[in-house]
């Protein structure tokens, strides 16, 4: 009988940790989903900072000034990548269509 209890302590306890894993799984999940927009602008900041200082010991510039040229410049770049993207995925469906179309 002792061996029986323990056995089922044992699933039990189990359980209980599966249980506990997918519920901190779950909010994990949900708690990135609502960070990633701070994480995303944190690591943009510490790439951007060097290249600010950079600009401002070079051009003798106000750090405003150079922060503004530094954000307007990695804009361009993040916005020019993703244009970019989205019509390089569009083009390779639409050929992946006319594909499938010759296929069947």
């Amino acid at each position: 009988m002792i061996l029986d209890k323990r056995y089922w302590t044992n699933v039990l306890l189990r359980i209980i940790y599966v249980v506990f894993l997918l519920i901190c799984t779950f909010l994990a999940f949900k708690l990135a989903i609502f960070y990633m927009p701070f994480l995303i602008a944190f690591i943009l900041a510490l790439i951007i900072e060097p290249l600010i200082k950079k600009m401002m010991q070079s051009f003798r510039m106000s750090r405003r000034l150079s922060a503004i040229i530094i954000f307007t410049l990695v804009a361009v770049i993040i916005l020019g990548s993703l244009t970019w993207a989205i019509i390089t995925i569009f083009s390779e469906a639409s050929n992946l269509l006319q594909g499938l179309n010759r296929i069947f």
